[in-house]
């Protein structure tokens, strides 16, 4: 049940981001395709961190880039040597995922809501990791995040856009 749950949560997770990213991507066919398999934390984080329309774009797509090549390029690494390296907590690479998503998430903290909503799920997952099977306190943990979100009302930032009144997302026209 936890994996059923938690791979559900991903899938919902990666199209809340295509959300965020189509809105300044306004990309098509292959494309948006080859956008689709881009769409992860990293390159969402980037993208709509940058302050222009353009700069997010390219945030997106060289994170988007490296991070399939190396990750790919890691697996090929971690497949052929990975066993002579030896248990990964001896070297804290059990903490580099956590380490890595809070970098991200950090800059995306600057409002009160946005950072009382990070304690507060970062809260239920600590103490109910505990007790709960390995996925459900993460689930817990985003359900309070989504909760303290409708409780606002929907209210949110706005993506910056590079002009006046220009569509975020739409190609200028010309």
């Amino acid at each position: 049940m936890a994996a059923v749950l938690t791979s559900t949560l991903l899938g919902v997770r990666n199209g809340l981001y295509a959300l965020q990213t189509s809105r300044f991507l306004g990309v098509a066919g292959l494309r948006r395709l080859a956008a689709a398999q881009l769409t992860i934390d990293e390159s969402t984080a980037v993208g709509v961190g940058q302050p222009e329309v353009r700069a997010q774009r390219i945030g997106f797509w060289l994170t988007g880039i490296a991070v399939f090549i190396g990750w790919n390029l890691m697996t090929l690494v971690g497949a052929l040597v990975g066993n002579a390296l030896g248990d990964p907590r001896t070297y804290g690479l059990d903490a580099a995922a956590a380490a890595a998503f809070a970098a991200l998430l950090w800059p995306r903290l600057r409002s009160g809501d946005a950072a009382a909503t990070a304690v507060l799920a970062a809260f239920i997952a600590l103490v109910t990791s505990p007790s709960l099977p390995p996925g459900v306190p993460v689930i817990l943990a985003a359900l309070a995040a989504v909760v303290v979100g409708l409780r606002r009302g929907g209210r949110h930032e706005s993506p910056p856009t590079s002009r006046v009144g220009e569509l975020p997302g739409a190609d200028p026209v010309p």
